[in-house]
């Protein structure tokens, strides 16, 4: 100024860090409800009440492109309230979450809630989750509430691919050319195809077509691949001289599983797990099954929570179609998530046919039908003789004809006991129980026509009933659950 000028120079004055992104921390006050426990899928963490809670030491693995299910549980100090739920993933891992990152909400419920929580595709990151419960609607991850809130880390997995694929037919004539059909999981980005006995040895197409002319039987493997790993798959075709008289069945067209496809069959114990592919003739064969017997089918939607049609049809004649008045031998409608139920096969039935299972939106399925929103899947199966008929221990007093009578083993399944009907009681009539390694458990004498036997002290398994009723042998499977 007027009076002069002066100068101050001040060294390291001023010091600047490097900004370090944190994730906010929510107020809140769990003294009078709080979370209790987070389940997702099988994973699941318990807890008591915090308020806001660094739980990130516990991780849950989540895949990446599929739903999951989560179930979430509350606690109360002294009576049950109603409470909001929210549950927030950074998936662009920039340490906010943003209301396009909140996956799962629920409003005013007293106890437990579940749902589904979508991971996008395409995500291989470990990251952090944020579940939130409150007595108010939250408005963000980051509001001030009366409750809980839950931080976990969850790392988001691709799986690796599944290797699969579907042939046109198994079993050909010489100089007949088979169609095979990539139907592998996980998209991976190489495949590789081995052909032994065809007219091309490999090929890295999607759907490559191959030749047979030789007589003889050849294995095709598919291996597939991508950055997260590799899988193989094989099967074997059969290359014969003879006519083939495999039945022409129809092909369902324009089946559409964008949305909704079976995920998995559980069929006689053969467990079968698949994609979209709208329809498909797998390349898994089923050769597990004995005529006469029972069997525990399961089947799996892709998404849990829309409503199905279900059916599933034996070609019992093998004549080439479904609708023989036999042939429809499950059927479940408008039911959500995985469903069950017995399905028996004919004494009658011998022999390689085959089996649809078919899954509808919104209505039952026809055996032939086009153009809806599912997935058919057909399979080969081969249908076994049932067990041989056993001898009786002594002669028939009644002479080769003998007096004939219906015979009748029920429950099937059963829990502790089973009933056994005879219309007419014979002397000498009894019954044994084995296992399937043939060992006798138990034998008895029947003098009645209704005899109840105790199967309590046998695990649950399938056992073998042999029921002698005058000339008559009845031998039959039975399914023992706990």
């Amino acid at each position: 100024n007027d009076a002069g000028s002066d100068t101050k120079i001040a060294d390291n004055f001023v010091q600047v860090e490097k900004y370090v992104p944190a994730y906010c921390i929510p107020t809140a006050d769990a003294s009078v409800a709080w979370i209790s426990d987070v389940q997702i899928d099988a994973q699941s963490n318990s807890s008591g009440a915090s308020g806001y809670t660094d739980l990130t030491a516990f991780g849950f693995e989540l895949e990446s492109g599929v739903n999951h299910n989560i179930v979430l549980t509350p606690d109360f100090s002294l009576r049950s309230k109603f409470e909001y739920w929210a549950v927030w993933i950074d998936l662009n891992e920039d340490m906010v979450f943003a209301d396009s990152e909140k996956l799962f909400s629920s409003s005013k419920s007293k106890s437990a809630v579940s749902g589904s929580v979508y991971i996008p595709a395409g995500l291989n990151i470990t990251t952090r989750m944020r579940v939130m419960m409150s007595s108010m609607a939250p408005t963000t991850a980051c509001d001030v509430i009366t409750g809980e809130v839950e931080d976990y880390t969850v790392h988001l997995f691709e799986p690796a691919p599944v290797a699969d694929f579907t042939a046109s037919n198994t079993t050909v004539s010489v100089g007949e050319s088979v169609m095979f059909n990539n139907t592998s999981l996980n998209s991976p980005t190489s495949l590789h195809w081995s052909f032994a006995g065809g007219d091309i040895s490999e090929s890295t197409e999607a759907n490559p077509s191959v030749t047979y002319n030789t007589i003889g039987e050849y294995n095709v493997t598919l291996l597939v691949s991508n950055d997260l790993g590799s899988s193989e798959k094989s099967m074997t075709i059969t290359v014969s001289d003879q006519i083939d008289n495999t039945p022409n069945y129809c092909t369902p067209t324009n089946i559409s599983s964008k949305v909704n496809y079976i995920r998995r069959v559980l069929v006689a114990g053969s467990d079968i797990q698949s994609g979209a592919s709208g329809y498909e003739l797998s390349a898994t064969t089923i050769d597990n099954i004995d005529a006469g017997q029972t069997y525990l089918a399961q089947l799996t939607p892709y998404y849990p929570t829309t409503r199905n049609f279900w059916r599933i049809w034996i070609d019992f004649n093998n004549d080439g179609d479904f609708d023989d008045s036999d042939e429809l031998v499950f059927a479940l409608n408008n039911k959500k998530g995985m469903v069950s139920a017995y399905i028996t096969i004919p004494p009658y039935a011998i022999g390689a046919t085959r089996m649809r299972v078919a899954m509808k939106v919104g209505s039952a399925p026809a055996t032939c039908e086009n153009g809806f929103d599912g997935e058919v899947e057909d399979y080969i199966i081969t249908i076994n003789e049932a067990l041989p008929q056993m001898q009786a221990s002594a002669p028939n007093p009644f002479g080769e004809k003998g007096t004939q009578s219906e015979i009748r083993v029920y429950p099937n399944p059963a829990s502790d006991f089973i009933n056994i009907s005879l219309e007419v009681v014979e002397p000498n009539d009894s019954y044994a129980i084995y296992n399937l390694s043939g060992a006798m458990l138990q034998k008895r004498g029947i003098f009645s026509s209704h005899t109840k036997v105790d199967l309590s002290e046998y695990p649950s398994g399938i056992y073998l009933v042999r029921v002698l009723n005058a000339n008559q042998i009845l031998n039959k499977k039975i399914i023992k659950n706990d």
